[in-house]
Parts: C-alpha cells; structure tokens; sequence
C-alpha cells in the first residue's frame, strides 16, 4: 500500500475506535458505495428471481448467500478512495471487474459463514493474497481479535431492526379505509404477495448496512496492520525524511525525538567508540526519558482482570501458552468442525435444489386453468352444496344425532356457498361481515334476513361459547331449505324473469 497517499490519520487505534472511522467513512461515501451495490446486485437478483421458482424465501436465501459478491466491489472502491484515487462513476464497470477477478470462491463456501468475513476481506481483495501467505496473513491479523465477530453481528441485528421498522412503517401508514396489511403474514410468510414484499424491504436493508459493514471492516483490518507494522511511524519518518530544511516546516517533537532515539540506538549498536563518550551519560538519560514521555511513543494501558482468590499473575490466562500437543489436537477439531460445517452447508444446498426441482416439477403437472366451480374453504373444510339434497340429508342427519353445532356450520358453509354461486366468489378469509354484505347484495331482502339470523346465531356460538339452539337451528334450516325450494320453482316456470331467482 502507498502509505504516503492514505487520506485517513494512521495511529494506533483500539478497535472500536477503529469501527468508529468505519462508520465515517461509510458516510462519506454512501452515496458511491450504495449505488455501486445495486449495480452489482441487481443482475444477480433478476437472475435468482427467475431460478427461485416464485419462492421469496428460496430467493432471498440466495441473495443472502451471494452477499461477498456485492460486498468485494464496495471494498475495492473504498481501499481506492482511501489512498486518494476515487474512482470515478465511469470506472463503474472497471472497478466490478477487477473485485471479481479475485479469488472470491472461498468467500462463497467454506468461509460464508464466518463472522470475520468484513475484516479479512481485505487479505484477497486488496492485496490479493492466496494460498498459504494469505492463511498466514489471516492467521496473524486474527490473534486475540473479538471486535469484528461483534461487528457482525451488530450489522445483521442493524439489518434486521431496519427491516422490521419498515414493515412497521408500511402497515402503520395506510389509512383505514383502505386495504390493511396483515404484519403476521408479512413477517411470517404466508405463500403470497406479501413474501415478495417482505423479501423486497429486506433486500432495501441489506443494501443500506452493506456499506457501513464493509467500510467499518476495513477500517478494522487498516486498524490491525497499523498496530503490528506499525505503519504511523512509518509515514512519520517517510515525511520527516522528505521534507527539505528550507521549506520552513517544522517538524512535529515527537517526530524529531523519535529520529533522535533511534539515530542514537543505532549508534550504540554500531560500535562508535568516539560517538558514545561524546555523549553525557546525564543528558543521554534525560533526554531518553523526554522521548519516552512523548505521546507519539505510545501510552499506559491499565488492564483489570478478574482472577480467582489467591492467583498470581502465573495464572493469568492471556500469559498461558498451550502446550504444542494440545494445540495440535485443537486445530485437527477445528479443521475437522470447518469440513463439517461445509458438508452440512452443501447438504443443506443440494436439499434446497431438490425442493425447488420438486416445486418445478409440480408446477408443470398442475392444470393450466382452475376449476370453474371450485368453491373456498370455510371453517376447515370444504361445503359440498353442489347437489342440495346431500346437503339437507347430512344437516338433517346432524340436527337428529343432536350435534346442533355442526349441523349450523354446515348449513352457513351451505349459505355461502350459493352467495358465491350467484355472483363473484367470497374470498376463503372472508370475515362474518364481509359475507353478510355479500349476501344482502345478491339475495332478495327475505334471503339476506334469513342469512343475518344464522350468521348472527353463528357468533353467538363460535365466539361467545354458547350450546346453539337445536330448535331454532331447525327452524332456520327449514327457512332456508322453503327458500331453495321457491327457487327451484322460480327457475322451472317459463314465465319468470331472472330478477327473481336467488
């Protein structure tokens, strides 16, 4: 890296503080970076969208697991902006292309589910590391290292709490008098429209917090490479180096102290019998102390430990070094955890094509038109009205084994079933109201009362808990089997308009 060219302030940094420049850098380039996300991810959702089969939830699935695909570009663009070299909006096409000549296959297996994803990146997209020096470099920048399995998973629950404040705001903002939405189906999934605009406002979030991830974890990864290779004296002494005396620039104290310390070890080292007793052992150590109280030298860290009664600092924990056996041991379990974990992600794949075949599949057998008279589904099963004799037979048979309940449901499935008939067909969710009004609408004012009095006794019983009454069930039976029967009538005599049939 051109560390001269880096327009951040390289120091040492604890991680968070690192996290922190992420979050800013990921406001001042949003609005590229954002744009740069759906270029990448747009054609991929297309394409998912046309292999899911017209499930939301295979698709969105997809999507999540494709997410280093749309994530390598936005990195690439911001370690370019970083050293002074933004690309422009018409390296658009240049800056994908290179990101995804990367070695991006391992991002989409066995290291997908990794929660340092973010801060490791960088290894194959910047420096584009491969085989063994990037299993080293991995290894070393991962030591004792927790802040970007947190940033993780803060940005999923950022994802999720983004996702469930717009399904709020999608419900909550549409007026009564039109059609509510229902937030248990657009949360859950209910097999319909509602999965595609679940999917859809997750698909928004996922495009908002893709910046602030990426950004905050290389922010992590320049945080960690400062403090190993220590990169801010670097830049200090390349500047100090390369400033001319005549510029009239002064340099900052701790940068001349710095160049004093050091040219003064290396004059120690070198054996320069003349150079060492031209210095006062008094001034040498006052002026080693005044370099040392410098801030550009670092600064105390007090660390407070939780240990159990009576440990020494033997027993601390951080100064425990494994054994070279156990150590062995533990990186055969977790080589043989990360295999597991990949056969079961491939399982987990190869089932998820298998539905979707099964899907396909079943799709193609269906029949390419629904069947006409098909009727909806009331109170768990279907009504039979299409012969009214079977009908009266199985309530007249109900009524006389005294299970008045079943006989009433079945005689209000009967009811809506020739609502449905005579006019557009009552949706299977349709309310006690929305059954009513339908009713009214295309049943003579006889009828429709008729109809008002079993839907009311209907409520009584289904949500007020009352034993119906087998005398006015009867009786209501009756009422509407006398109804059916002028009907009938009506439809056989030549003379009769079509005004008066049910």
């Amino acid at each position: 890296m051109q560390l001269d060219h880096v327009s951040s302030v390289l120091r040492p940094r604890r991680s968070w503080e690192g996290i922190d420049l992420g979050f800013a850098m990921a406001r001042v380039w949003f609005l590229p970076l954002w744009f740069l996300w759906w270029v990448t991810a747009l054609p991929y959702a297309l394409f998912l969208a046309l292999i899911s089969g017209g499930r939301a939830d295979l698709w969105l699935l997809a999507l999540w697991w494709c997410k280093p695909l749309y994530e390598a570009p936005l990195l690439f663009w911001a370690s370019r902006a970083l050293l002074g070299a933004q690309p422009p909006w018409s390296a658009t096409h240049a800056v994908v292309r290179t990101a995804m000549s990367r070695a991006l296959l391992p991002l989409l297996l066995w290291r997908r589910l990794s929660l340092r994803r973010a801060f490791l990146m960088p290894v194959t997209i910047v420096e584009g590391l491969r085989g063994e020096p990037g299993r080293q470099r991995r290894r070393v920048l991962s030591l004792h290292q927790s802040a970007p399995r947190w940033l993780t998973i803060l940005c999923y629950h950022f994802e999720a709490i983004l996702w469930l404040g717009l399904l709020l705001t999608l419900v909550f903002l549409i007026p009564r008098e039109l059609v509510r939405i229902d937030l248990a189906a657009l949360v859950l999934g209910a097999g319909s429209w509602l999965d595609w605009l679940s999917a859809l406002l997750y698909l928004l979030a996922f495009s908002v917090i893709a910046p602030v991830y990426v950004c905050a974890g290389f922010a992590l990864y320049l945080t960690r490479r400062t403090e190993l290779e220590a990169w801010d004296l670097e830049v200090a002494f390349r500047r100090a180096h390369s400033t001319p005396p005549t510029s009239g620039r002064v340099p900052r104290p701790g940068t001349l102290a710095g160049l004093t310390l050091i040219g003064l070890c290396t004059t120690l080292a070198s054996g320069d019998a003349m150079a060492v007793t031209k210095l006062d052992p008094d001034q040498a150590q006052t002026l080693i102390q005044e370099i040392l109280a410098d801030e550009d030298f670092g600064s105390r860290l007090d660390v407070t430990l939780w240990l159990p009664p009576g440990a020494t600092d033997a027993d601390n924990p951080a100064e425990r070094a494994w054994s070279p056996g156990v150590r062995t041991w533990m990186l055969l379990l977790a080589t043989a955890l990360k295999w597991l974990a990949l056969a079961l992600v491939l399982l987990i794949l190869a089932g998820l094509v298998v539905r979707l075949a099964h899907d396909w599949r079943r799709r193609l057998r269906r029949p390419p038109h629904p069947v006409p008279n098909a009727l909806p589904t009331w109170f768990g099963q279907a009504p039979d009205p299409v012969v009214p004799e079977e009908s009266a037979t199985r309530i007249r048979a109900l009524l006389d084994a005294e299970q008045a309940r079943a006989a009433l449901a079945r005689l209000y499935g009967w009811m809506l079933a020739e609502v449905s008939r005579l006019g557009p067909r009552l949706s299977p969710g349709a309310t006690e109201g929305d059954c009513l009004s339908g009713a009214r609408a295309r049943l003579p004012a006889a009828s429709a009362a008729l109809v008002t009095r079993v839907i009311a006794h209907w409520r009584l019983v289904a949500y007020g808990r009352r034993e119906p009454d087998a005398r006015l069930v009867r009786q209501l039976f009756d009422g509407w089997c006398q109804v059916l029967g002028r009907r009938e009538t009506t439809r056989a005599s030549p003379t009769t308009t079509p005004r008066t049939r049910l």
